[in-house]
């Protein structure tokens, strides 16, 4: 089989593509790629040109002389100051050597599109960077200097660099992170699988902090995985703390529905029916010890105590159900009793309605004595104080009627029939004129009296208010108001006022009240002074001005 030569394999042909764009093809090693080869030896020329392995390894050899008059030219480029000139002259001339080797590759580069050179350009430019390996942090200004004499940092435009510079880095800067996330991500994935390897081997069992996991498994045989050992001790405990707080969830969710499903085991086996009788625990543990939610529930303890709390609301239930049943039935017996009572006051009532006209003209002892009478219009079962209790009611919704038809006839009665400086005597003649003798004979005077003070006091505040509005509106006053003997309720001004005020009723109606009808007029005086005297400044004021 022949060999490949390596300067042949440099030689890449160009064809064109149904995409717009060309595939780089090379003849040698029979690879295709989509992207511009741009490696130290890489030459590119149109499809159909290349000259077979003659032209090939002499192509590659001037390459190699091109390579070293580019060398030597970057030297040049950096010593210039410093060697004398015959030296520069020397390297001059050794590169003259190569010309026709850097014509060939003019030639090359010519055949390329100007989107192809510069790309060709811009990936030179990043190579150039990665092999500085230029700290993402540095200013393109602090590498100038360094990067003025490389001919990859020339080729770009001028205006072109420092942005190509800033986005190179960006780009490092970013592809770093990634690599770096990557690692963190494949490390933690790894550090995971090793925790849930020691939490099946039963290593973080009765293990409360992330302190004493970590120590666990560094004293196992795991912390002596690479992994482990190449994670800081506050990712460790971080992660370890993390895994102890999801296990501590799932194992109190767990131990939740195991709770749930024992609670659901004693209540379908002992608590289905309310009124059932109950065993005790240790009956209960001998029945069920051999069911699956019995022993989900490892803790006897707990165990105990569900029971317990079960049992005790099963008691409270139906103690109340049983409450609950006897208040309804005393509820129902009491309905009863009240719909009897309710019955038989009715029959009372009209018991005493047909025998007696007026109850309030009887005592209880006359009235028994009616009642045993008619003994047998009663009910048999009916006793002697409910029917003196009834009789007093009947008397007193008598005596209400009797005395609230009083006091409505007071009320309707105007100022002129009926006047509150009447006495008690003759309002009472006056109302049995009007309402009957025979209504108001049975009412006791006292209860008559209570109305009648009531109606009086009514009338009195009545006409006190309509005193007071009658004063605002009279312009008698003005005269007085101007006499500050009269403002004080005293002088010959003030009893004038009072004998003029003494022609209208309202002033009349308050006989009974001197004081207060005096005190009113007193009030009213010192508001209209007191409005004259504001006036009369606001007139000086005016005037002023």
């Amino acid at each position: 089989m022949e060999s490949i030569d390596p300067a042949s394999s440099k030689l890449w042909e160009a064809h064109p593509s149904p995409y717009g764009v060309p595939y780089y093809y090379n003849p040698v090693t029979k690879e295709s790629r989509w992207t511009i080869p741009t490696g130290p030896l890489d030459r590119v020329v149109p499809a159909g040109k290349s000259q077979g392995k003659e032209v090939v390894a002499k192509s590659a050899s001037q390459d190699a002389e091109a390579e070293a008059c580019d060398r030597a030219t970057e030297a040049e480029a950096h010593s210039r100051s410093l060697q004398p000139a015959e030296s520069v002259c020397s390297v001059s001339s050794s590169c003259s050597s190569g010309s026709d080797s850097e014509n060939t590759r003019t030639q090359t580069t010519q055949t390329l599109t100007a989107q192809e050179r510069a790309q060709l350009k811009v990936q030179q430019f990043t190579q150039m960077l990665e092999e500085l390996q230029v700290p993402s942090s540095d200013r393109f200004e602090t590498w100038l200097p360094r990067l003025a004499a490389d001919i990859r940092f020339t080729a770009v435009p001028k205006t072109q660099r420092k942005p190509l510079f800033q986005k190179v880095l960006q780009r490092m800067v970013a592809e770093k992170r990634e690599v770096e996330a990557s690692t963190r991500r494949h490390n933690r994935q790894a550090l995971e699988e090793l925790l849930s390897a020691a939490e099946s081997r039963g290593i973080f069992d009765n293990v409360k902090t992330a302190e004493e996991a970590v120590a666990k498994i560094s004293a196992n045989d795991l912390g002596q995985n690479p992994c482990w050992k190449a994670t800081p001790l506050t990712e460790k405990s971080r992660i370890t703390e993390a895994l102890l707080r999801s296990m501590n969830q799932k194992r109190a969710l767990a131990e939740e529905q195991s709770a749930r499903d024992f609670r659901a085991l004693l209540h379908e086996t002992f608590f289905k029916d309310p009124d059932g009788q109950l065993p005790t625990f240790e009956e209960a543990r001998k029945m069920l010890r051999h069911q699956t939610r019995w022993k989900a529930l490892t803790s006897k303890t707990l165990r105990e105590g569900l029971y317990n709390e079960m049992a005790n609301d099963h008691s409270a239930k139906l103690a109340a159900s049983r409450k609950a049943k006897a208040d309804e039935e005393d509820e129902l017996t009491e309905h009863r009793k009240r719909s009897r009572r309710d019955v038989v006051e009715q029959e009372v009532r009209d018991l005493l309605q047909r025998k007696i006209r007026s109850p309030l003209d009887l005592s209880w002892d006359e009235v028994r004595v009616v009642f045993q009478e008619e003994r047998a219009q009663l009910p048999e079962d009916v006793e002697e104080a409910y029917l003196h209790e009834v009789f007093n009611r009947v008397c007193d919704e008598d005596k209400e009627r009797r005395a609230g038809a009083f006091s409505s006839e007071l009320l309707r009665c105007s100022f002129e029939e009926l006047g509150p400086e009447l006495p008690f005597e003759a309002v009472c003649e006056r109302a049995a004129a009007l309402l009957g003798s025979e209504l108001l004979r049975p009412v006791p005077e006292d209860e008559l009296r209570i109305r009648w003070e009531n109606w009086r006091r009514y009338r009195l505040t009545e006409a006190a208010e309509a005193f007071k509005l009658f004063l605002r509106q009279s312009e008698v006053l003005a005269t007085a108001a101007r006499d500050p003997h009269a403002v004080r309720g005293e002088g010959v001004k003030f009893q004038e006022l009072c004998d003029e005020l003494q022609k209208d009723k309202r002033y009349l109606r308050l006989e009974l009240l001197p004081t207060q009808r005096r005190r009113l007029i007193i009030e009213r005086l010192e508001e209209v002074a007191l409005n004259s005297k504001l006036a009369s400044q606001d007139v000086d004021s005016d005037a002023e001005r």
